[in-house]
């Protein structure tokens, strides 16, 4: 018997499990899941992802998630924002990536898993 390809991953779904493991001087490390469509990074308590650094810009940067992609865009930061080492306006973010805003450094972990629906 055989089997289509569109029957044999309709029952399955991705999932999408995404967070950032965040690394400040001075500070413990600590992770952040993304589980909103937007996370907002920056010095401002408003922000949902506060990096309380000088060198940080009150809005500084955004996560925003589209389908099963997390982009990362600068908000006209001071100081820039990186991803590997290369200044960003906005990209694509992959598992593993080291996002750098300020003297913060910030892991991107994304896990995509398939399981049966």
């Amino acid at each position: 018997m055989m089997l289509s390809h569109e029957s044999v991953f309709t029952d399955f779904t991705t999932a999408n499990a995404a967070h950032l493991d965040i690394f400040c001087p001075g500070q413990s490390s600590y992770t952040h899941v993304l589980d909103g469509e937007i996370v907002s990074i920056g010095r401002s308590e408003e922000c949902t992802l506060e990096i309380p650094l000088s060198n940080v810009s009150y809005e500084h940067a955004q996560i925003a998630r589209k389908k099963e992609e997390y982009i990362i865009e600068d908000l006209n930061s001071t100081n820039g924002t990186f991803v590997n080492n290369v200044r960003v306006s906005r990209c694509i973010l992959h598992n593993h990536d080291h996002i750098r805003i300020g003297a913060a450094t910030i892991e991107f972990i994304q896990n995509r898993t398939r399981s049966k629906a």
